[in-house]
């Protein structure tokens, strides 16, 4: 896959648990993110080091540093898709609520994608996402 030179890059399909809204998930936002050209970093973004160093790493961001850099990474060249899969652990999905997670990460995407402010995304994100957890802080 990175054998060829156009290829600056690449990410994986995730595979969670069998469940319904898990499958509904993860065929939304595997193909949504084809559409949007938007992955996040669960997804396993890979990248050649040069074209890591020339797009200046991941950006400072309270959220969708991933989703950002991977944007940039497409703008570079070619990115290739895995036929590999990764285990994501269910363990947000579960504590805060399936359902519930799920429509927040749309919404959140949505209005990314809409231009929101990356500070109104993360106070959509505390309220919706984190009943009692912390944000985890760019660096932590």
């Amino acid at each position: 896959m990175m054998s060829d030179s156009n290829v600056v890059g690449g990410y994986f399909r995730i595979r969670l648990p069998r469940s319904l809204i898990y499958r509904l998930t993860d065929s939304f936002g595997h193909y949504a993110g084809i559409l949007l050209r938007m992955r996040c970093g669960d997804h396993g973004i890979f990248c050649r080091r040069t074209t890591f160093l020339d797009i200046g790493g991941f950006p400072e961001a309270p959220l969708m540093e991933d989703v950002a850099f991977f944007r940039r990474l497409h703008r570079c060249g070619r990115l290739q898709y895995s036929e590999q899969r990764i285990l994501v652990s269910p363990r947000r999905y579960e504590s805060i609520g399936r359902v519930r997670l799920t429509l927040a990460y749309g919404v959140i995407a949505t209005l990314y994608l809409f231009g929101v402010p990356l500070s109104a995304l993360e106070r959509i994100y505390r309220r919706m996402c984190c009943n009692e957890c912390e944000v985890i802080a760019p660096n932590a």
